[in-house]
């Protein structure tokens, strides 16, 4: 009899799960447990390990635990002792592994909603971002996605190099960027949890990740730290001489010493440029779109303009007269700037700008 007994933690996780899919309240009532010798909450006397596995408990495909604060406040704070090494004594990967961190994220994903069948794979990044988004948005009584939660998971995942999920076709990175674009936005339902943006912004800047700062923080501010990011990458600049570079006020032509020795190749810090200058400049339609006050989603198309056209030339010094070419065609084409019309556009606000 005893070679078919149940190991004490399986026992405990499915007499919790009977409990749970008792009652919509048995969550409360069974975090509000107290030991009456000791004084001490349920969630409180258990151990490190019991607490990772117990936080993960499915109802339904759903994980009301993580909805609740204590459970919630305990997950955000090994999070962030992960990301700001507060606990010296224990690697980042030993207080909680990956493999806890990609079924912690799911969890947090399933809550909200999250449709993976909207991800899409292509080589057309701003398609990406935008479908990203898409199966990011929270479903209608989800209670929203807690983006405090999924960033700092994915900050961590991404600063180790693994992935979100097996066999995913969208990038830690890529799921990075449009958690934080979303993070903070105007919703239709107000979210259980509201965002606590200065302790996401300091996570980002800790675990080094340019690129998702720059998406959390948006507007003139988020476009500049993005365009940073690229020089940093691909320039091999530091974040001081980027900003300092791409804010002066000096010409464009006079910003950097031009060469033509070497060959142009679209690279991804390129293809950012091209997305930023599509976003922000070619797609804009009203002439309110060049009047203040500008905000996060809303930029100033000239001010956006210069930024990108700045940190083109910059990654192009070294051939700068076949960049110069290159982008100059493809503004022609996306302007629809051809010859059978007279090389004109009826994107004129895209050109003022």
């Amino acid at each position: 009899e005893t070679s078919h007994s149940i190991p004490p933690m399986e026992m405990c996780m499915l007499m919790i799960s009977m409990i749970l899919k008792a009652s919509p309240d048995a969550a409360s009532l069974l975090l509000g447990l107290v030991d009456v010798d000791g004084n001490t909450r349920f969630w409180a006397s258990l151990t490190h390990s019991v607490r990772c596995s117990l936080a993960l408990i499915s109802v339904d495909d759903k994980f009301p635990l993580l909805r609740k604060l204590e459970v919630r406040s305990w997950t955000l704070d090994q999070l962030r002792q992960s990301i700001e090494g507060i606990d010296e004594t224990k690697k980042a990967e030993d207080l909680l592994s990956s493999e806890w961190l990609q079924k912690l994220l799911d969890s947090c994903l399933k809550n909200a909603g999250f449709q993976a069948s909207n991800l899409v794979s292509s080589q057309d990044e701003k398609k990406v971002h935008e479908a990203t988004k898409v199966a990011l948005a929270a479903a209608p009584g989800s209670g929203g996605l807690d983006f405090d939660i999924v960033i700092a998971i994915l900050l961590l995942l991404e600063k180790r190099q693994m992935p979100w999920a097996e066999s995913s076709i969208v990038s830690t990175q890529d799921l990075l960027d449009a958690a934080c674009n979303l993070a903070g936005r105007a919703t239709v339902e107000e979210p259980r949890f509201p965002l606590d943006g200065s302790r996401i912004m300091r996570q980002c800047a800790l675990t080094g990740n340019v690129s998702a700062g720059a998406n959390l923080l948006g507007g003139h501010d988020g476009l500049v730290l993005m365009c940073c990011g690229v020089l940093m990458k691909e320039a091999s600049m530091t974040m001081a001489n980027a900003e300092r570079y791409i804010q002066q006020e000096a010409s464009i032509s006079a910003t950097v010493q031009t060469s033509n020795e070497g060959s142009f190749a679209l690279t991804n810090g390129l293809r950012r440029v091209l997305w930023m200058l599509q976003e922000h400049v070619l797609d804009v339609t009203q002439f309110g779109d060049f009047e203040p006050p500008f905000k996060r989603g809303h930029l100033d198309p000239v001010f956006s303009a210069r930024t990108c056209l700045k940190t083109w030339l910059r990654l192009t010094d070294s051939c700068t007269k076949e960049g110069t070419a290159w982008l100059t065609n493809w503004l022609r084409e996306e302007l629809k700037m051809t010859p059978e019309n007279g090389a004109s556009s009826t994107k004129r606000l895209a050109c003022a700008a």
